[in-house]
């Protein structure tokens, strides 16, 4: 999971991701805007499907992905 995903600015410092719980898994996804240089406003919320070893599902030869736009405040 990735906050803007266009760019890296929002990543975990040391990470290609910005989800809390990437490496473990897990039912619900976690993510903390307080990495974003600014975190109240218009964000783009990527999820990229991946294996255990955080290698991108494909289907068709595409990898299986969601966007979401939110506004946080």
């Amino acid at each position: 999971m990735k906050i803007d995903p266009n760019g890296d600015t929002c990543n975990i410092p040391g990470k290609p991701y910005n989800s809390m719980n990437s490496d473990f898994g897990g039912d619900l996804i976690k993510a903390r805007f307080g990495h974003c240089p600014d975190a109240a406003g218009r964000h783009v919320i990527g999820v990229l499907l991946a294996d255990d070893h955080h290698r991108p599902i494909l289907v068709d030869g595409k990898p299986v992905t969601a966007l979401v736009t939110v506004t946080t405040k």
